[in-house]
């Protein structure tokens, strides 16, 4: 038996594709605990992951009933963080909890995308029009992906099949489930109980 309980799964994102509504809708069940802050990121943000699980774990779930299945909606899983890749945050999680379920909830990408681009755009990131942040971000993107920042991000981010491709090469399919904002919109109870029979409750 393992002396600390761990987290049953990972809502990794993507971003602006309704992960707000996803957590608002499980985080009500009664055998699910998520923190109180829909964003909790650790294995995206560096400087948190060097504490150790441990310490996150005790962080954000201490007192939290054990019999519960214990979870997070984090965006930045998919879209990295800072100086902290997809690719990167795959590999951590998968050191961490080899055996977590993940739940990824995807937007149509150019939707996505725009919806990303006018967050940055209030929050002063993005100067250039969406059409000439696009036509830039493609003369080079190898480049801009390596070295992504706030102002490219958006188009990176709906790279699904890359970024995917992280978490299936360390992961088995059976723990990887694939949602979309459609089908939310169309049918959140759907949703919420294709849910809960993949993490098991």
């Amino acid at each position: 038996m393992k002396e600390q309980k761990e987290l049953d799964f990972i809502v990794i994102g993507a971003a602006k594709s309704a992960t707000t509504t996803l957590y608002e809708l499980i985080k009500s069940h009664p055998q699910i605990f998520i923190p109180a802050a829909k964003e909790v990121p650790f294995f995206s943000d560096s400087k948190t992951y060097k504490k150790g699980v441990a310490s996150y774990i005790k962080s954000y779930f201490s007192g939290a009933n054990p019999e519960k299945l214990w979870g997070t909606v984090t965006p930045q899983y998919m879209l990295g963080q800072g100086d902290t890749n997809p690719e990167i945050v795959a590999g951590r999680i998968h050191k961490s909890l080899s055996d977590v379920k993940l739940i990824a909830l995807l937007r149509d990408p150019a939707e996505r995308a725009f919806s990303h681009y006018k967050m940055q755009l209030q929050r002063g990131y993005a100067k250039l029009s969406f059409e000439e942040l696009v036509e830039q971000t493609l003369e080079n993107p190898d480049k801009l992906r390596a070295n992504t920042k706030p102002e490219d991000s958006f188009i990176f981010g709906s790279e699904y099949g890359r970024i995917l491709g992280y978490y299936y090469s360390l992961f088995p399919r059976k723990n990887i489930l694939l949602l979309t904002t459609e089908e939310l919109r169309k049918s959140p109870e759907d949703v919420v109980r294709e849910i809960c029979t993949f993490i098991g409750i």
